[in-house]
């Protein structure tokens, strides 16, 4: 049976019930029908309890929304991102590309590198595009199947990541 503990409450979801996280690539998938359809449990559900987000390189230590950019964060700050993004008034479209290449040679086996496009529009009309490129580490859990242990954040210098948007949501 999966449990799931979110927004203050606890819900579980009956056996067979859960979503097909039976490969890395319908994890991927899942991921981008939570962040749509606007479902923090969904996407809280798929990280690894040993999660690390790693932020784009570029962007490490510079001030975004008077908060200075970590080289990481764990599970516990990734959920409260996702919601705060997720359960706010915005409206949300995600593209992941995930027909990407095999990672290079000595690259953990269950890595996906793909492109992603994230825009996100606030209640009040601000609007952030975020584009680059991810790389997402699998573990296998027993109970749930394919979940996210490491995911790390590329974009080219100057462009908007989403680690900005992390950056900018997290703290509201």
């Amino acid at each position: 049976m999966i449990l799931l503990i979110a927004l203050g409450g606890c819900f579980t979801l009956p056996e067979g019930e859960g979503p097909d996280l039976s490969s890395p690539e319908r994890a991927l998938e899942y991921l981008e029908e939570s962040y749509i359809n606007r479902d923090p449990g969904g996407a809280i559900l798929l990280l690894h309890d040993d999660f690390v987000y790693y932020f784009n390189e570029n962007e490490i230590g510079d001030v975004i929304d008077g908060r200075v950019t970590p080289q990481s964060w764990n599970n516990y700050s990734e959920e409260r991102f996702i919601e705060k993004l997720l359960l706010a008034e915005n409206s949300i479209h995600l593209d992941l590309e995930t027909e990407s290449a095999p990672p290079p040679d000595g690259e953990h086996p269950q890595s996906d590198y793909l492109h992603y496009s994230l825009d996100v529009v606030t209640d009040s009309g601000e609007h952030y595009h975020a584009e680059g490129e991810a790389q997402f580490r699998f573990a296998y859990d027993d109970d749930y199947g394919w979940l996210i242990d490491t995911w790390n954040d590329y974009a080219a210098p100057g462009e908007t990541s989403w680690s900005t948007i992390r950056m900018l949501f997290r703290y509201r």
